[in-house]
């Protein structure tokens, strides 16, 4: 993400997905670390369906926004489970 972030310049707009890659809670995507420097917009699904707990984690533990999308099937989903 340094890289492009390096070659393009801060004027694009950078967002990631990590594609339910992430397996355990405390992980966290890789880009997220550096959102400060990069200036990531988000990073889309990291865990995979289901995984609320890492999602949150990843929520709370990063300074780029997490997107859950692929987790969300009903407003119940995106109300309840991610909070």
């Amino acid at each position: 993400m340094k890289a492009i972030r390096d070659a393009i310049g801060y004027s694009t707009k950078l967002r990631t997905t990590a594609n339910q890659g992430m397996e355990r809670r405390g992980d966290r995507p890789r880009a997220a670390d550096d959102g400060e420097i990069t200036e990531c917009k988000f990073c889309e699904q990291p865990f995979r369906t289901g995984m609320w707990r890492g999602l949150k984690f990843a929520r709370d533990n990063s300074p780029t926004p997490i997107m859950a999308d692929e987790s969300v099937h009903t407003p119940h989903d995106a109300f309840c489970s991610y909070s």
